[in-house]
């Protein structure tokens, strides 16, 4: 039986080469778009440091965004800022994210991304509300008159604790895994605002820096330091973002 011309041996090669050709030349997976997400959700909005609930006029104010649903761990964070809500007693302040899912994910799925906005302190009085994209208030900080004194001192490894003039320094150790300062003669209407730690040039030397306000007298229902003489105590943690 004769093979028609076109199916002859002779150009049967040439025609399997071209196909394979075209064969490799092509991926499993067909092109996809980049896709963008905006405004993506987010677990929670605090103050930072931990506990930072006053602040002065004109003060910079840090929030800790917690767990921001970029969905994958390589998404691109392209835009973040705030969405805010102003009325004559507070300001509304929610994160507003945008996110670029890559078109052919190859990494894990995120548990959400920790990141920092910050914000100005408003006018005495005035309250800043952080709340999630979806509108859940998470933490607030309330706007005082009053004065501020920035503190410091090094921390030398070794020692469990020590005295820096009214403030006790209490350093993490195997049975108390958490560093704290400590205090009991906190004036009328004073607070610690906030404190961190950070290595002095990479060792083990500690830098503590803290903040106390001294505000000016304030009903003790909304300031509640304005009792009396008072104690605190707060933890101390890794600045993270340059306080104050």
């Amino acid at each position: 039986m004769n093979l028609p011309h076109s199916l002859k041996p002779g150009l049967l090669a040439p025609l399997l080469a071209a196909f394979l050709l075209t064969a490799c030349n092509q991926t499993s997976w067909p092109d996809h778009d980049s896709t963008i997400i905006d405004n993506v959700g987010a677990d929670s909005v605090k103050a930072w440091p931990p506990g930072a609930r006053f602040a002065l006029p004109e003060d910079n104010v840090f929030a800790q965004v917690h767990g921001l649903h970029r969905v994958y761990e390589c998404a691109s964070l392209l835009e973040l800022g705030w969405t805010t809500v102003d009325s004559p007693g507070a300001t509304y302040l929610a994160p507003h994210a945008r996110i670029e899912l890559p078109s052919l994910p190859d990494c894990a799925l995120s548990k959400g991304l920790d990141t920092v906005l910050e914000t100005t302190a408003p006018i005495a009085g005035k309250r800043l509300y952080f709340r999630t994209p979806a509108g859940a208030v998470t933490d607030s900080v309330l706007s005082v008159a009053g004065t501020g004194v920035m503190e410091a001192f090094l921390h030398a490894p070794g020692d469990s604790l020590q005295a820096h003039n009214r403030f006790t320094f209490y350093d993490s150790t195997a049975g108390h895994p958490r560093r704290s300062l400590y205090t009991d003669s906190l004036e009328t209407c004073e607070i610690v605002q906030g404190a961190t730690w950070s290595r002095l040039h990479g060792g083990d030397t500690l830098s503590v820096r803290f903040r106390t306000i001294l505000a000016a007298p304030l009903d003790t229902a909304v300031f509640p330091a304005c009792a009396g003489l008072h104690s605190d105590t707060l933890d101390v943690v890794p600045d993270l973002y340059g306080y104050p």
